[in-house]
Formats: structure tokens, sequence, C-alpha cells
């Protein structure tokens, strides 16, 4: 059994290869059990389903199924000619191991790119021949195995990341109604997000390249901005002006509005009156 410490920026993960994995990819079956692990299926020849946390997966040459640990699954048909690479692996504990986690319980669906299963081939070759320096070339085939599945999944998170439900027209008036909506009240970024269809990461994204803030920033504005109308355009005391957007303690509005008008609320309305 090889043991192997792989690096890829901010992933680190030990993922153990079998030697005898050759013969133990024919005729695969297996009852319905979870891991510690992640378990990467990799169909290289035929096809197989697979069920995951009661939800079934059709499997064919090129596709790949990512379980995430302590998710229950089993095979549930395969074919006569079926030859399927099964690759462990752990994530070191880390912060972006968790986001990983998140991102493939219970499972994904993949379709492994040619280059990458060329290199399953060969690394069944490398294990099976043992060729003068086969460890040293399986640690490396792990490497591109492994480096091409964290692509895959970038590049998916990235599709589903970017599409966009609403046209730019619609978007831009949906959040400029949220932050007139929320100047007054607590509002989050999930709550916008979820008004978008989009994740929140992509929501901060158009909010700085539009209008040069992030969420935080952008409601603060908003807020801000509302406070200042109020001074200007009504005889509410602070006190009242500082609830109606959205702070229950005073203290924090004057220290808000000081930070982004550069003056107190009651020089504001002077100076404004002063003015005309």
């Amino acid at each position: 059994m090889a043991h192997l410490n792989l690096n890829f920026g901010k992933y680190e993960c030990a993922m153990r290869i079998d030697e005898q994995l050759p013969k133990k990819i024919l005729n695969y079956s297996a009852k319905r059990h979870c891991n510690v692990e992640y378990e990467l299926f990799i169909v290289l020849n035929g096809s197989i389903s697979i069920d995951v946390e009661d939800h079934t997966y059709a499997l064919e040459v090129g596709d790949a199924l990512l379980i995430a640990p302590t998710k229950f699954h089993c095979s549930i048909a395969t074919s006569d000619d079926l030859v399927n690479m099964i690759v462990p692996f752990m994530m070191h504990d880390s912060t972006a191991s968790k986001n990983f986690f998140r991102q493939v319980t219970p499972c994904r669906k993949l379709h492994m790119t040619d280059f990458t299963m060329n290199v399953c081939n060969s690394l069944m070759d490398e294990l099976r021949e043992k060729p003068i320096f086969w460890q040293e070339a399986v640690q490396a085939k792990c490497s591109l195995i492994m480096s091409g599945l964290l692509r895959l999944l970038s590049d998916t998170t990235s599709k589903e990341d970017t599409q966009d439900v609403l046209g730019p027209e619609q978007r831009f008036a949906a959040i400029d109604s949220f932050f007139e909506e929320f100047s007054g009240k607590y509002g989050t970024e999930q709550i916008l997000a979820d008004r978008l269809h989009i994740s929140r990461r992509q929501l901060n994204r158009i909010l700085i390249t539009h209008y040069g803030m992030n969420f935080r920033q952008k409601l603060l504005h908003s807020r801000m901005d509302r406070a200042a109308w109020l001074l200007r355009t009504t005889d509410l005391p602070v006190s009242e002006i500082s609830e109606a957007v959205g702070y229950v303690s005073e203290t924090s509005f004057y220290k808000a509005f000081r930070g982004h008008h550069k003056t107190t609320p009651q020089l504001y309305r002077k100076g404004f009156y002063k003015h005309g």
C-alpha cells in the first residue's frame, strides 16, 4: 500500500494507492457502506450505477464520482466489461478542506478529461508491471490525477457561480431596490444573493465591479445617504434618524456617520441650513 502526501496550493491531501489495484478493478461490487475518506470512482471501461444517500448515479467510460466521507453508498448494477478505478484520499484539516467538503457533499459527478483518463490507464500499467522507478512514477501520476480533479471542480464551480438568471437591467434594479429597502433594517448578503439567484461571492464581485464597494460598504453607504437625506429634509431628532437607518445604538450611528461624512449629524444639519 502506497501512502502519498500531495500539495496543491491551499489543498493538502493524503492519498492511498493499493499496489494490487490492477487485480481489484475488475467485477467491482460493494455492499452499502461509508468511509472516513473521500472515494474517487473513475470508470475506465464499461458502466456502473452507484447509489449515494438514496440517489442513483449512472457512470460510463470517462465518468467519475467523488463521494464525500461518511456518505453511505453501494454499487447497484455493473456491466460485464466494467473496469473501475478507485482512488481514496483524505484532505488535511483546514478552512480550504472544509470548503472542499461542502462543495462535494454528498458527492459530485464529473467527466474526466482524455488526458486524465490516459494517466489513469498509465498508472494501472505502472502498478501492474512495476518497472524501475515505478514508485516515483506512481506518485507523479497520482499528482496529475488529483490536479485534474481539482481543476474540474474549480471549472464546474465557476460555471455554476457565474450563471445569471436576471438580465443586467433587472439585476441592478434589484440591487438598488434592496439597498433602498434595507437602509433602515437588517439585510444580509444571503438575502440579496438569493434574490439575484447567484452566490455571495459573485454578488460581491458585481458590487465591487459596478459600485466600487463590497456588500458591507454598500449597505453603510446607503444608510448614511438616507441619514443625510433625513437630516436635510426633516426635523426628526438624531435618535429617531439613527433608528430609521437601522442602528440600535445611537453611539454606533454617530461613529458611522462621522466616519462617512467627516462631521457629526448636528453639524451636518446646521451646515446644510446655513448654506441654504
